[in-house]
């Protein structure tokens, strides 16, 4: 339950000291170490989370161990991994298991919290921090020019040869003739539009996007889809940029100041239901979606078992 007029932190602080005491002694047959891990977790989760963030205590764990799963503990976490996250929903399990076998919360609650870390613990396949150089932005966007333009090119291009073919046939017969000169002309400057044209729209796209280069991005794994979102970093305010009361003429100094909340930006690319297709060199993982948009995961940000594990699920997708 949620307190309001009633909510008493100091007592809820107490009596999940107490439940972790309980939980602590029903751990006595594992390691220290194991045990004080355990704990940490817990704490961790009950305090921090329900307590300290949601005023709850630890029975109110309706949707928050899937909102906590899905949402706090890889955004806000900067120590969350694969490793990491199984090892809190294996503390988290076992906490709530012993509350149940105690008579603290009943059974149907805890197998909602069991089957809740079983659904998130079965999705999230993969997580990667990464960046772009305004180079391999530009490599990845001529990949996926030749990908889905080249060929497009390339039956153009036969047709201006045609043209031209035609045009040089006029002109052999009567090179007096206005329209051969013209038909040669228009081919061959066709002809060199249609091959220049990706050059200079790969020019035009890296000056309009050379902020993304500047960008850091998370990408996470999931059996459905692809979440992507941008790296909110906290801006940093030097020392000698700020001014006394002295130094400044502005009498606005009592004046409230309110920060605006910088949003993330989240996209999400679903399996089956957007095209995706990908490709693989040796700088870099590319995901191109409906063969309009390029997402770029570039291997020197990713360790070897993370390009391991995103090859893996590229290839059990079909789209690699």
């Amino acid at each position: 339950m949620y307190f309001k007029e009633l909510f008493d932190k100091e007592k809820i602080e107490k009596q999940h000291e107490e439940l972790l005491n309980i939980f602590k002694e029903d751990l006595s047959n594992l390691s220290d170490k194991t045990i004080k891990k355990h704990i940490q977790n817990v704490d961790f989760f009950i305090n921090e989370y329900l307590l300290n963030r949601n005023n709850a205590n630890y029975e109110e764990v309706n949707n928050e161990v899937d909102l906590f799963f899905r949402d706090f503990f890889i955004r806000k976490c900067m120590w969350s991994s694969r490793s990491s996250i199984k090892e809190t929903a294996s503390s988290i399990k076992k906490f709530y298991k012993c509350m149940n076998e105690l008579g603290y919360i009943d059974k149907e609650k805890y197998e909602l919290v069991a089957f809740t870390i079983k659904e998130n613990m079965e999705e999230l396949l993969l997580k990667i921090k990464y960046s772009m150089t305004l180079d391999e932005i530009g490599e990845g966007f001529k990949l996926f020019q030749k990908k889905y333009q080249f060929k497009k090119s390339l039956v153009f291009t036969l047709v201006y040869l045609i043209a031209l073919g035609l045009g040089i046939d006029f002109l052999i017969r009567d090179h007096t003739g206005i329209y051969g000169y013209i038909l040669v002309g228009l081919s061959l400057g066709m002809i060199f539009y249609t091959w220049y044209k990706p050059v200079l729209i790969r020019k035009k796209l890296i000056a309009t996007i050379s902020s993304l280069a500047e960008e850091t991005y998370t990408a996470e794994f999931y059996r459905d889809r692809i979440q992507i979102t941008t790296v909110i970093e906290e801006p940093v305010i030097a020392e000698n940029e700020t001014k006394t009361e002295e130094e400044t003429d502005s009498p606005a100094k009592d004046e409230p100041h309110e920060e605006e909340e910088q949003e993330e930006v989240v996209t999400n690319l679903y399996f089956g239901s957007d095209y995706l297709d990908a490709m693989e060199n040796e700088q870099m993982f590319l995901l191109f979606v409906n063969r309009q948009n390029i997402y770029i995961f570039s291997k020197k940000c990713l360790s070897e078992e993370e390009q391991n594990k995103l090859r893996e699920i590229f290839t059990e997708k079909s789209i690699l």
